[in-house]
């Protein structure tokens, strides 16, 4: 399970590469985004093939860090001297999410733009810091064609630059700690023993994964390509029921949840307060399982992390099924 932080890293250098062929041809601005990704799409040779992949690594990134940290935290591999390495961890995963979220909304057509503007009215939902966090990311209190060019260049300069320092945080702290494995972490009490070289332990089975998520990547692009839409019009606001970015369908089921029992209150805002309670709770796992023993488990740790997987799933189903 160890082995999924190496697939995150084969995406993401996937999403790079990508990035850089869809970096050569887009062309940021309402009055171009969308004719750029047309071109793209429909001109420049397997360019829709590029953008495929480039959605996908994106997707499966968010998936992949996310399953890593699930992982992570039924090893209980956040415990000393490993803190850095799973706050770092957490970091890159809403990272990863800011990302997918900016890149949405650069295709620049209706159907993007909709669930932009959904995400978008979750994110100020937040108690407190709510319109403050869209101002961050989006450069405003809505998204227009104005602040398109605002969100490109955070989406290609201030994330892959936020991105890279918190990724060489992580892995030098791998580095410092070795790589976690916890046959040998919780069965012998030789430290020079806890450190799992890199190399050559790693070289084959990355290659092997390596061939297994490139296979998907193009099954995916191929079966599942992304489409192009009709271009956005901004003075258009998202009709009633807009899905928001897969990534957040389990906020908007938990909201409508509580609206369902509860409809004098704002389900918006208490749902997402309660996701980032439940969110701050697992970032700060090193803090309160603190005990002294690595192979004891916490009882409220398992059964916390059973639960937030439980609800994070079914939220998600039932979002996706209710929108079928």
């Amino acid at each position: 399970m160890y082995f999924s932080g190496t697939v995150t890293l084969l995406l993401l250098f996937n999403l790079i590469l990508t990035g850089l062929l869809l970096f050569l041809y887009y062309k940021e601005g309402n009055s171009f985004a969308y004719e750029s990704v047309e071109f793209i799409s429909y001109k420049v040779r397997f360019g829709w093939l590029v953008r495929a992949i480039h959605y996908w690594s994106a997707v499966l990134l968010i998936l992949s860090i996310a399953f890593h940290m699930f992982s992570m935290f039924f090893l209980r591999a956040y415990r000393k001297p490993r803190e850095i390495t799973w706050f770092t961890g957490a970091l890159l995963l809403l990272l990863a999410v800011w990302f997918s979220y900016s890149g949405s909304v650069l295709p620049w057509n209706s159907k993007s733009l909709f669930m932009a503007q959904s995400s978008t009215e979750i994110l100020k939902a937040a108690p407190l810091i709510g319109n403050t966090l869209a101002d961050y990311l989006i450069g405003g209190n809505v998204i227009t064609g104005q602040n398109l060019s605002f969100i490109y260049k955070v989406h290609i300069l201030i994330l892959p630059a936020l991105f890279s320092f918190i990724l060489y945080i992580h892995f030098s702290s791998i580095k410092r700690n070795g790589l976690f494995n916890p046959e040998i972490e919780y069965n012998s009490g030789d430290e020079c023993k806890k450190k799992l070289p890199i190399y050559p332990n790693f070289s084959i089975r990355a290659f092997l994964l390596l061939i297994i998520v490139t296979d998907l990547l193009f099954i995916l692009a191929v079966f599942s390509p992304v489409e192009i839409g009709i271009k956005a019009d901004d003075m258009i606001t998202a009709p009633q029921g807009t899905m928001p970015g897969w990534y957040f369908l389990f906020v908007l089921q938990l909201s409508k949840i509580i609206h369902l029992f509860a409809a004098e209150v704002n389900g918006k805002q208490i749902g997402i307060t309660i996701c980032i309670c439940i969110g701050m709770v697992w970032f700060l796992a090193p803090l309160w399982d603190r005990i002294s023993n690595k192979s004891k488990i916490s009882t409220f740790q398992k059964y916390f992390g059973i639960s937030v997987i439980i609800l994070i799933f079914c939220l998600t189903i039932i979002a996706c099924v209710a929108d079928y």
